[in-house]
């Protein structure tokens, strides 16, 4: 399944940017909010990809990988080599 391979890296990079999440929350960092938004994109497209029929295209995918790449940044630069897996393995339509 070409979609495995985008499952597994989203869900990589979405574990990151709650580790990296509760690490600012514990340090009270004004960045822990965006940590958080960067977290659920991550889980909603995870779950789009596990749940819904038929899947999200592509494009789709790429979209949304690539406005949570926008969001690394920061304390959030641990996520972006993931995102960037997972928009190198996005299959093509």
């Amino acid at each position: 399944m070409p979609f495995r391979a985008v499952l597994v890296a989203v869900e990589e990079a979405a574990d990151e940017a709650l580790r990296t999440s509760d690490d600012l929350y514990a340090r009270h960092d004004p960045q822990t909010g965006q940590a958080a938004s960067l977290y659920l994109q991550l889980r909603s497209l995870r779950h789009r990809l596990r749940v819904m029929a038929p899947r999200p295209t592509a494009a789709s995918i790429v979209t949304d990988l690539e406005l949570a790449r926008t969001e690394c940044r920061g304390a959030l630069q641990s996520v972006e080599p993931l995102v960037d897996r997972a928009l190198r393995v996005v299959p093509q339509e």
